[in-house]
């Protein structure tokens, strides 16, 4: 076939190709140009039920999203969980700052901030108790060859007491038990906190909030022994069953501005109840005042690592989209208005990508660990 044929070949393709375009436009162009009130109507009507449908979007995480559950090794996993642990851990360290004046751990200050500490991630929500493992845990237990055959015990002896010659049985106890780089760092001057997350919350039964354990977390530990003040919340005014003035939190974070996008769940006993309920306050209904923290330490730092607190990093870094967003769309407009002169014609790409923005949130799935849920009619 010679190159003249070929591109006959093809033109006669091309003009096959628009001809069957040109049909589709001329079948379609009059039912949507045909009547524009219509159309507009409809398409106004979609945008504002997919707008509603953006404004219930939450954090949906979960730690089995983040791994490959159909690979053999994660059945595996699965299938012994129960027996020997997962992977979705919270690690927490109290490290010693580089100007402490104590040459190690083993010192009433930083092992009573450690019990603390350990206390504080016993008892916060989603936590397998059985799970939490740090140097004031009875699972961390030391043994030695004694002229009459073993002994051991405990690391931190069930009798403890902050005295000096406690803490050199305790360093001692340390070193006997072979935990020097697991538990504690190899130079003895911090102490780690190993704790386990499940999928479902064994006291509601519900599926874990990670965002709360986030918050939690650097509210309770972080924010217990690094901050030198501490925030008292307050009722603005009466609202059953609370009264005006009353405090219904105490916490170890500044929220700042960000104080109104909180809500603090509050467990009070109502006037003539006999069970406590859980009421939730919102931020917008509390004034805050400073107090002196107690528990603060200037010698140590806490350091938080776990799928939990990726999650709440992330929930906090949205503001920060959200904002650069806005921003980009207020500059954005401003240079369309410079170029052509016109607020009309400068609004209306904005308004299109926003249109775009809020069909795409509404009805797309996406598939991070994180990801975003909606209960959107667009999800099956």
């Amino acid at each position: 076939m010679s190159q003249k044929d070929i591109g006959h070949d093809e033109g006669n393709y091309d003009k096959q190709a628009l001809g069957t375009a040109h049909k589709i436009l001329a079948a379609i162009e009059p039912l949507i140009y045909g009547k524009r009130w219509l159309t507009m109507t409809i398409l106004l009507l979609l945008t504002a039920f997919f707008a509603f449908q953006a404004t219930r979007l939450k954090v949906d995480a979960g730690f089995d999203k983040s791994i490959p559950l159909e690979h053999e090794y994660m059945k595996v996993l699965k299938q012994y969980m129960a027996e020997f642990g997962g992977a979705n851990t919270v690690l927490v360290a109290l490290i010693e700052k580089d100007s402490a004046k104590d040459p190690d751990i083993y010192n009433e200050k930083f092992l009573t901030d450690l019990k603390a500490a350990t206390d504080e991630i016993f008892f916060l929500p989603g936590i397998d108790r059985s799970r939490v493992s740090s140097l004031f845990t009875p699972d961390q237990r030391f043994v030695e060859v004694v002229e009459g055959g073993f002994k051991g015990g405990n690391v931190i002896p069930a009798e403890y007491q902050p005295t000096p010659e406690m803490f050199e049985v305790v360093k001692g106890n340390v070193g006997k038990a072979s935990i020097i780089g697991r538990m504690t760092t190899n130079n003895q001057r911090g102490a780690m906190i190993f704790s386990e997350l499940l999928e479902v919350d064994p006291v509601s039964g519900e599926k874990l909030d990670y965002g709360k354990v986030a918050t939690l977390l650097e509210e309770r530990l972080r924010g217990r022994f690094e901050s030198p003040k501490k925030y008292v919340y307050k009722m603005k005014g009466a609202r059953a069953p609370f009264a005006a003035g009353e405090v219904v939190y105490e916490g170890f974070v500044d929220y700042g501005w960000k104080l109104w996008l909180q809500k603090f769940d509050v467990v009070k006993k109502a006037e003539g109840e006999e069970k406590a309920d859980v009421y939730t306050v919102k931020g917008s209904e509390v004034t805050v005042e400073t107090a002196d923290n107690p528990q603060y330490n200037p010698d140590i730092e806490v350091h938080i690592v776990g799928f939990a607190k990726v999650v709440g990093d992330v929930i906090d870094a949205t503001i920060g989209v959200v904002v650069f967003f806005m921003v980009t769309l207020l500059l954005t407009g401003l240079l369309l208005y410079l170029y052509v002169g016109s607020i009309k014609l400068a609004m209306l790409p904005l308004l299109c990508a926003v249109t775009a923005v809020v069909w795409n949130s509404a009805c797309s799935r996406p598939s991070t660990s994180a990801s975003i849920h909606s209960r959107s009619w667009c999800r099956s």
